[in-house]
């Protein structure tokens, strides 16, 4: 009954279907909705009604997933993978079409890709969301509607709306726009040059805003768009802003574990908190800007004061004992209560003053981390929103019921914006519109005064004709009541009448009544007088009878009581015969019942057995895993180390470089002014004295290092060790493996050979019990048969029919074979048996394939661990690798700098040795080093210079520079 497809094009897929009384809705991938009922032949279903979904939206067609009806049946709602609701009405009108012709929007549209940013309006009860499906929408929390919606051509970052509830600031791929909330319309006002923008916000008095661009904090004036100044100091994105309440300072955060306190006025840092192992996501600022509140990738909640920690809360405590990462933070004005998302898409409310642990209620969010969290200004409401597309509304209030919003009325504004163009079009409209209105109102003026005029000859006309209609009536009247006065006068004479004809009839009735009575109380008296003789008669007869029937009763009872006897006898034989009978099934019964346990049992405690083997390897190796990836982060540390330090050193070489030319003409120009050097001279002298004892001392530095170097060497062997172990323990793990799969098929041969043996034993045990069934069938019969017959033993000839019954029952012919008697009870209870038996047996079937996929499974899943280990082996191989070329590459560098000193004829000594941790600090003996060498040589170049100044020569007065120091 499916609908045919479009000439030309791929066929539609069903989706979605349901059923209802009169047919069934179906929906396909299409995006349209089928409604089939029922035909006249009753096994057919005609297609009654075909509607598409609206396109509502400006992406590609949807898919519709679900269906649901009503419990009336009068209404379906489908969902699409747009993640949007559609209603369709099936209830049909008085002429049969349906009172709704299309599918219609459910409420409002939803957004369908994750939310990125929500923000809510001080003066107005709107709430504005973006979201990657490049739409911005404004919602109003007070009757739960949408108030504008607005699709882009770029996905929206951020937003930040104005507190007056006239703007708002959206951060797109490739720009940040401020536009304009009109009547109808999102408008673009202004188009600001910041790429990317991951997070914006509005001062608390609309005068200013803060955009993010990179590590980068641009403050903007709002009504002027002059970049008022820039917040620099962030090494990487900053990911939360918070402004003071009387936005004089500006709290932000970001992923390089930095949290900053800013002036606006001066736009400088007053205030700053690095913790490099947490990632802030993000911080809030307490009312009274004493405290700040941050949450990051620690998976606990900071509470610092002055930027500094003041209280670190886990995200444990003993209702949750597992971590979880915090992502959002939220405040309420009035300080009362503290709102925390979590990346589990649920949300904690702490109560203020913290407490460490901290206690809070728990609240079922989203699916999925919580992305944004905002509070409304009155503290009333609080707005969730995360990656599954969602806002979410909730209402605060404290453990007693009472609501945190705050004391007096709030006051919405009302104004809102409407362009100038708009304004006058819509002032023609009004006028064109008004003018209509006149039109018609004189229009059906002039309508009304000739309808007034026809209805008034109307009614006269009607009047006219009512008043000769009631004279007419009124005659009719009259003569009806003339008449009425003779049928009474004629009915009073018939009933005198006839009152006297009565009277004489019943007189005439009386006498022959009295008459009748007499002659039948005569009859009565003579049957009388018979019914005596023939009492007395019958009286006489029962006496006679009664003495013959005592006599044949006894003759009866001997007979009867001689046939008992022989089938008393028939009856303990069988009844011995069952019991023997009896007893070898109950034996049989138990004995496969007990080696059925006990075979059951063993392989339980050898699968219990080896389940625990398996946990323990488990463990074992989950330890071994968090081993391995506490040196994996250790040495991504080290590695990342590395590199810095390398940058540094080639930035170092080349500031060094730089500083040798400038040396080197200062040396030139030095020894053409060496004779006004002479007073100098003794300064220098102590100067190399006390660079003597730095040398010293930089020499002590250098003995440490060296050993510290050692020290290093000596932990990457241990390492390599390591991985050859992990090598071995993979081998020993792959054949244990082997030897599990080998277990496996030796079970599985073992578990047909039971199936065989438990079939075998449930036919001969549904045979014993077909046998015991049908004996004490016919035993409990027997008995019921001779407790009938002992019902009739004052009856002698019920008595012989009920002793022959018995007697052609079980010792005619046809008792010889005890199953032909099965009536339909016994069959009833061979198949209850038989059925209980079967779903033994194929429970006991779903347990053993229930065992055999876990364990399967669990070798899976070792076999996965197993292929992860190897994996983060060659990872740390590789990281080793890399770290070895750097070493190399810095041993390569300096051992250049010293062929490089040595082509200018200096003796540059620098320990070469790069592969320790420490590479800063022998940075640093290296660059002392080589100053004190470059010093060592120009005091000997400047004494050489001495020895062949003549004496006689004035001296020039010192030379101020420190360029050699």
């Amino acid at each position: 009954a499916a609908p045919a497809a479009a000439a030309g094009a791929a066929p539609a897929r069903v989706e979605c279907f349901g059923a209802y009384a009169r047919g069934f809705v179906v929906g396909d991938s299409r995006g349209t909705v089928h409604v089939f009922e029922r035909a006249d032949e009753r096994e057919f279903y005609r297609a009654v009604r075909k509607e598409a979904l609206p396109q509502s939206l400006p992406s590609a067609h949807q898919l519709v997933k679900h269906v649901a009806l009503s419990p009336g049946e009068d209404t379906v709602v489908c969902s699409t993978d747009r993640m949007q609701l559609y209603r369709l009405s099936l209830v049909a009108g008085d002429d049969g079409k349906p009172e709704e012709a299309a599918l219609s929007v459910l409420g409002q549209p939803f957004h369908f890709a994750p939310v990125t940013g929500v923000d809510v309006c001080i003066r107005k009860p709107l709430v504005a969301t973006c979201s990657i499906d490049s739409s911005v929408r404004v919602w109003n929390y007070q009757d739960h509607s949408l108030e504008l919606c607005k699709f882009f051509g770029e996905e929206a970052y951020s937003i930040a709306m104005h507190p007056s509830g006239l703007q708002v600031l959206v951060g797109f791929n490739d720009k940040l726009r401020l536009m304009n909330l009109l009547m109808d319309d999102i408008r673009v006002a202004k188009e600001l040059n910041i790429r990317g923008c991951r997070e914006c916000c509005f001062s608390h008095g609309g005068h200013l805003f803060a955009a993010v661009q990179g590590n980068i904090i641009q403050i903007f004036n709002t009504y002027t768009l002059e970049n008022v100044g820039n917040l620099k100091g962030h090494n990487g994105k900053v990911r939360s802003l918070c402004w003071s309440a009387d936005d004089m300072r500006l709290v932000s955060c970001g992923l390089d574990g930095a949290i900053y306190e800013w002036s606006i006025q001066t736009f400088q840092r007053v205030a700053e908190n690095v913790l490099k192992s947490c990632s802030y996501t993000c911080n809030v600022m307490a009312p009274d800007g004493k405290s700040v509140f941050a949450v990051g990738s620690d998976r606990t909640l900071k509470e610092l004061s002055n930027c500094q920690i003041v209280n670190d809360i886990p995200s444990t405590n003993k209702s949750s004992p597992n971590e979880i990462v915090l992502t959002q933070v939220a405040m309420a004005s009035s300080a009362r209560a503290l709102f925390v998302g979590t990346a589990q898409g649920t949300l904690r409310t702490l109560r203020m003053p913290l407490t460490n642990p901290a206690d809070w209620t728990a609240q079922a969010a989203h699916v999925g981390p919580v992305a944004k969290l905002r509070l409304s200004h009155d503290d009333q409401f609080l707005f969730s929103v995360g990656d599954d597309g969602a806002l979410v509304m909730f209402s605060i209030n404290d453990r007693d019921g009472h609501s945190l919003r705050r004391e007096g009325e709030t006051a919405w504004a009302e104004e809102v914006l409407i362009g100038k163009a708009d304004l006058e079009e819509k002032n023609l409209t009004v006028a064109d519109l008004r003018t209509r209105v006149e039109e018609l109102k004189m229009a059906n003026e002039y309508q009304m005064r000739l309808k007034d005029m026809h209805a008034a000859e109307k009614i006269k006309e009607v009047t006219d004709k009512l008043t000769h209609d009631i004279d007419g009536l009124k005659q009719q009247l009259e003569a009806l009541r003339i008449e009425k006065e003779k049928k009474e006068a004629q009915h009073e004479e018939d009933s005198a009448r006839m009152t006297e004809s009565h009277q004489l009839e019943l007189h005439e009735l009386e006498s022959q009544h009295a008459q009748k009575l007499l002659a039948e109380y005569e009859k009565c008296q003579d049957l009388e007088r018979r019914g005596q003789q023939v009492q007395e008669q019958g009286e006489e007869k029962l006496r006679a009878l009664d003495l013959s029937k005592a006599k044949a009763l006894e003759e009866l009872a001997a007979v009867w009581q001689q046939r008992l006897d022989e089938k008393s006898e028939s009856l303990d034989l069988a009844r011995v015969e069952m019991g023997s009978l009896t007893r070898e099934y109950d034996e049989t019964t138990k004995q496969v019942e007990t080696d059925a346990e006990r075979e059951i049992l063993a392989i339980k405690n050898k699968y219990e057995r080896l389940l625990k083997d398996e946990r323990d390897t488990n463990l074992r190796l989950k330890g071994d895993n968090g081993i391995l990836r506490n040196k994996l982060k250790g040495l991504s540390g080290e590695i990342e180390e590395h590199a810095r330090h390398r940058e540094e050193m080639d930035n170092e070489q080349k500031r060094l470089q730089a500083h040798i030319r400038a040396l080197e003409r200062d040396i030139a120009t030095g020894k053409k002014e060496i004779e006004e050097r002479d007073e100098t001279i003794q300064d220098k002298e102590k100067r190399i004295y006390d660079l003597k004892k730095k040398n010293q001392e930089l020499d002590k530095f250098k003995f440490v290092l060296d050993y510290k170097i050692k020290e290093l060497k000596k932990q990457i062997e241990p390492r390599e060790q390591e991985i050859e172990q992990m090598k071995a323990q993979v081998a020993k793990m792959d054949q244990e493996l082997a030897t599990y799969h080998s277990i496996n098929t030796s079970l599985n041969l073992q578990i047909s050979e039971l199936k065989a043996k438990l079939a075998a034993a449930e036919k001969e045990s549904a045979s014993l019990r077909d046998a015991n069934m049908t004996l004490k069938t016919l035993s409990s019969r027997f008995r019921a048969d001779l407790q009938t017959v002992g019902r009739d033993i004052q009856n002698p000839k019920a008595l012989a029919s009920s002793v022959a019954g018995i007697l052609a029952r079980y010792c005619g012919e046809g008792a010889s074979d005890p199953a032909a008697g099965l009536d339909e009870e016994l069959q009833q209870e061979h198949n209850r048996q038989r059925e209980f038996l079967e779903r033994s047996i194929a429970s006991l079937r779903q347990k053993l394939a229930k065992n055999e996929e876990s364990h399967q499974a669990e070798t899976m899943r070792v076999m996965k661990e197993n292929v992860m280990l190897i994996k983060e082996i060659n990872d740390l191989r590789a990281e080793l690798a890399d770290s070895r070329s750097v070493n190399k590459n810095l041993e390569s560098t300096v051992r250049s700098t010293q062929r490089l000193g040595k082509m200018r004829g200096q003796t540059i000594d620098i320990t070469t040795d790069t592969r320790s941790a420490s590479v800063r600090d022998l940075d640093d003996l290296e660059q002392l080093q080589r100053i004190v060498q470059m010093q060592k040589d120009e005091i000997r170049r400047l004494r050489e210079s001495l020895d062949t100044r003549p004496t006689s020569a004035p001296r020039l007065p010192a030379l101020a520079s420190s360029t050699l120091a």
